[in-house]
């Protein structure tokens, strides 16, 4: 028989098998199109030697710093490690500053976060794009103001 993959949840500790019903797993479905071609989009950026480049707002710093963690440490035995960046950027100018000082062109921003809410996360995915870099947003619930290839 096949192993079966697992979801913690974080709210209440509780191991669930990823084919019972879930909100994750309805939402990994509904958008399932969607993450192949940001996955997919992402795997062109790292084969061409860009890099990940995350940001958030302060309710989401620990996510940002977390995906970056796990691109630079794969949680995968034998998987290689993948260049991420963590930028730290409170307000619109240092957003705009840490991202004109850090990417190279061909490198990839992931932004997180509710944006409509934080004017810097605005900021870095509007220079992002400017910058030519390919542009991921990642927003909490029904958020708006993602101005983001994926």
């Amino acid at each position: 028989m096949a192993e079966r993959g697992v979801v913690l949840s974080a709210s209440n500790g509780a191991v669930r098998t990823l084919d019972e019903p879930s909100a994750e797993r309805a939402a990994l479905e509904a958008h399932a199109d969607q993450l192949c071609d940001t996955a997919e989009a992402l795997a062109r950026v790292f084969r061409a030697g860009g890099r990940l480049l995350t940001q958030s707002g302060a309710r989401f710093a620990h996510d940002a710093a977390h995906v970056t963690v796990e691109f630079l440490h794969p949680v995968i035995t034998g998987a290689r490690a993948l260049p991420a960046l963590r930028l730290d950027a409170t307000d619109e100018v240092s957003a705009v500053d840490r991202l004109r000082t850090m990417a190279h062109q061909g490198d990839a921003w992931l932004g997180i976060g509710a944006f409509e809410d934080d004017p810097a996360l605005v900021a870095g995915a509007s220079e992002a794009g400017r910058l030519g870099l390919l542009t991921i947003a990642i927003v909490d619930g029904e958020s708006t103001g993602a101005d983001a290839d994926h």
